[in-house]
């Protein structure tokens, strides 16, 4: 009766959904509320955490330590001040946090679990737009909106209510896929496996790939370390995943990475490693001063003349993965599954965007269709698979962000709704089977009950 009720409530939410023209209208529906607070010292874990972890919409790109945080919170030239957001759907907590002097923003950082929302724009506009140097690539311009949809007074058209998945599930991707997590409401067993930044401040992007998910059964421990210690660009927790454990019910697997990345071979291990857009060959030494200077995407990576020498006498540079190759993984990967896993696998868009700048995603909507073609054959002849295509969601271009792999908060909500009916169905199967199993053992017992004392004893034995 509950999940039926829940269900109730969904499709309510999906056909009001459908009512809307645009983004916009649904976030003016949304009741989006946003608090900014100053007790940040009673927050210090959770900000110290957003800014080490944060990098689409981490403006400043500063990874204070501990120490050096609490000294600026302690600073009273210093203005400091963090960020919640609710919404009809949930709590989002504390997404984002502050730090500017009358000369300079410090930090400007926010979770990518808001992107979409305008969060970010409200924010700067409501300190005064001081002056604020953008470090690298983000994933949202501060001049975009005005949004104001945030706190502002309607009639709330949703109920707050969010769907239950239960068992044991890790999603793993890029992590903007933190957004769909608003509308799940998960116990405790869920897990994510996203983009990190690890401890010299470098992008982990390459966690995601097949090739590395592959890798943490088939490298040895031995050439792991030797790999992370070895390329400026590598850590030694990239190979790590939990989704072949026997206990994981449901995996969530986006394969946005794979189409990005270029395959560099080492040559003394013969192992693949995938890093940075395909379209620049960091063994090229005519890019030499480019990747240097950071005029090309480094993920974060602080490349000097010396070491980019070094990966073009230890590395071949193979491109990026076909879609036939990327579908031979993937279908390598359900094969090493535990049988009772269900793998979910997001596709990316079919539908060009429009305003692309990036070279890496030029064809990315046409390798999309050949690699969405590939994998949803798969799923057809495959038990325990199923595919959710972005490209189902898309209407027009508003519902793109600022590349092809970024979307408008509603495609998010969208993606997690089928995720919850995929997982309900699963659910659903499971008890039915696991009450097929209880039916016999119940038939057994009342048999068991009937048979002489010495008999029973010895099958207690066994």
């Amino acid at each position: 009766h509950k999940r039926l009720n829940q269900y109730k409530v969904l499709e309510k939410k999906k056909s009001f959904k459908a009512k809307f023209a645009n983004n916009e209208d649904f976030l003016y529906n949304s009741n989006v509320k946003v608090k900014i607070k100053e007790d940040c010292l009673n927050h210090i874990d959770r900000i110290h955490e957003l800014l080490q972890r944060s990098n689409q919409l981490n403006f400043t790109k500063k990874r204070d330590s501990k120490e050096e945080l609490v000294a600026k919170l302690n600073n009273p030239s210093i203005k400091n001040l963090y960020v919640e957001v609710t919404d009809n759907f949930g709590d989002y907590g504390l997404i984002g946090f502050v730090s500017f002097t009358n000369k300079e923003v410090l930090h400007f950082v926010f979770s990518c679990r808001t992107l979409g929302m305008g969060v970010e724009q409200y924010v700067y506009k409501m300190i005064g737009k001081p002056k604020l140097e953008v470090i690298g690539e983000v994933a949202s311009d501060l001049n975009s909106t005005e949004a104001l949809w945030i706190n502002q007074k309607n009639s709330n058209k949703f109920k707050k209510n969010k769907s239950n998945i239960e068992g044991k599930i890790i999603i793993k991707g890029p992590c903007d896929m933190e957004q769909m997590f608003a509308y799940i409401a998960t116990n405790k067993n869920l897990k994510t496996e996203f983009v990190y930044v690890n401890k010299k401040g470098v992008n982990i992007e390459q966690v995601n790939h097949t090739l590395h998910i592959l890798q943490s059964k088939s490298l040895t421990d031995e050439i792991k370390v030797k790999l992370s210690e070895k390329y400026p660009f590598s850590d030694k927790n990239m190979y790590k995943t939990d989704i072949f454990n026997s206990d994981v019910d449901i995996v969530v697997l986006s394969l946005f990475t794979d189409p990005n990345l270029g395959v560099y071979l080492d040559l003394e291990t013969q192992a693949t490693i995938a890093f940075g857009e395909y379209t620049n060959d960091l063994t090229d030494s005519r890019l030499r001063n480019k990747f240097i200077n950071k005029e090309l995407f480094t993920a974060n990576c602080d490349f000097t003349s010396e070491n980019l020498e070094f990966l073009e006498q230890n590395l071949i540079f193979k491109g990026r993965l076909s879609p036939e190759e990327v579908c031979e993984n993937v279908k390598q990967i359900k094969r090493n599954l535990a049988n009772t896993t269900h793998l979910i696998l997001i596709l990316g868009s079919e539908i060009p965007y429009l305003g692309n700048k990036q070279e890496a995603y030029r064809d990315r909507h046409e390798y999309n269709k050949e690699l969405n073609s590939l994998i949803l054959d798969f799923v057809e002849q495959e038990d325990n698979v199923s595919a959710i295509n972005v490209t189902n969601y898309i209407n027009n271009q508003e519902d793109f962000t600022n590349n092809i792999n970024h979307f408008k908060r509603e495609i998010y909500y969208k993606m997690s709704m089928d995720i919850v009916s995929i997982v309900d169905k699963v659910s659903g199967t499971k008890i039915k089977r696991n009450g097929k199993i209880l039916a016999f053992l119940f038939k057994f017992y009342r048999k068991l009950k009937k048979l002489p004392q010495k008999v029973k004893r010895l099958i207690r034995k066994i």
